[in-house]
């Protein structure tokens, strides 16, 4: 005999009843003719016992199973089980990936961020630098006072010495 549990665990998990309420179950005979004949007298019978029984009013659903064996049961049961492992891998690997996603995201964003703190920084030292306009003409000014610092006698020297060029031609 066997009754599915994976059956209760599921009522359990989303709020059902916590009773056992199995919904399927199969039996086994050794002999064929008995289970076919125990197939055809229960099937669609009042499962019965006591009124106040919660089974009393329910009905049994009893087929029999030409050809089918306790190997196909496992088998089916081992599938299912399989699949429920690999549904499980598939939304643990999504959600690694998600989550890496999400990760690489903010760490890109961290390094934005920088570059734009960097940015209005350097902006921020422009602005307060005086325009190229002025530096150039504080430049010429500065150029032209370096000239003025010559010594007063070398200064004459230089005079003497032009006005001599000119006035020989």
């Amino acid at each position: 005999m066997f009754l599915d549990p994976m059956a209760r665990k599921r009522r359990k998990k989303y709020g059902g009843n916590k009773g056992k309420c199995f919904t399927e179950g199969w039996l086994e005979f050794k002999d064929r003719n008995v289970a076919k004949s125990v197939a055809a007298s229960l099937n669609n019978t009042i499962v019965g016992g006591k009124k106040r029984n919660y089974y009393h009013d329910d009905i049994w659903n009893i087929k029999y199973l030409q050809k089918f064996k306790w190997s196909h049961l496992s088998e089916k049961m081992a599938y299912q089980k399989a699949v429920r492992e690999q549904r499980m891998r598939t939304e643990i690997s999504q959600a690694k990936r998600e989550a890496n996603f999400y990760l690489e995201n903010v760490d890109k964003n961290k390094a934005f961020k920088a570059m734009e703190k960097r940015r209005k920084k350097k902006n921020s030292e422009d602005i307060n630098t005086k325009p190229a306009k002025i530096r150039r003409l504080e430049r010429a000014a500065k150029t032209k006072s370096d000239k003025k610092k010559v010594s007063p006698a070398a200064n004459t020297q230089l005079s003497k010495s032009l006005l001599k060029k000119v006035s020989c031609r």
